[in-house]
């Protein structure tokens, strides 16, 4: 029996139990558990970014802190701010992170004079097969002035 978890949205302690039903008369029925502690190989602080109300036309920067928790280097080769006309990421250019390695970033919010939600994402690619890129929640709201 294989047993695999699905890790893209779960970090830390993680317990399952997994039931198996037999034929055995005594043991009908037994159950495995399976703990584990999932650590993430980039970590990204914070993991949900809302620049809360801002006002129409004005400008708020967030600092993003990346980590590399994993024991090779990782590369960035792209980040990716969308909406592009609202957000944008700074260093945008590729660079490396050596195992316990930090990088702090600045995510800036340009705010139209559209009053209303603004819904995006920060997409961060990396070079690392089981962890080809990993997606930020960004929000804010753009109110009108009083």
């Amino acid at each position: 029996m294989n047993v695999s978890i699905a890790t893209t949205h779960r970090r830390g302690a993680y317990r399952k139990d997994i039931q198996v039903l037999t034929n055995d008369p005594v043991n009908k029925e037994i159950t495995f558990s399976v703990q584990a502690t999932i650590l993430e190989t980039l970590s990204v602080m914070p993991a949900y970014v809302d620049f809360g109300r801002v006002p129409a036309g004005a400008r708020k920067v967030i600092e993003i802190s990346l980590r590399n928790n994993g024991s090779e280097p990782l590369m960035i080769k792209k980040l990716i701010a969308s909406p592009a006309e609202s957000f944008h990421i700074s260093p945008p250019k590729s660079f490396s992170l050596k195992p316990g390695e930090k990088m702090q970033l600045a995510l800036t919010l340009t705010a139209s004079q559209r009053t209303g939600i603004i819904d995006g994402f920060l997409l961060i690619k990396t070079d690392t097969e089981n962890l080809p890129e990993k997606s930020i929640s960004v929000r804010a709201e753009i109110a009108g002035s009083r």
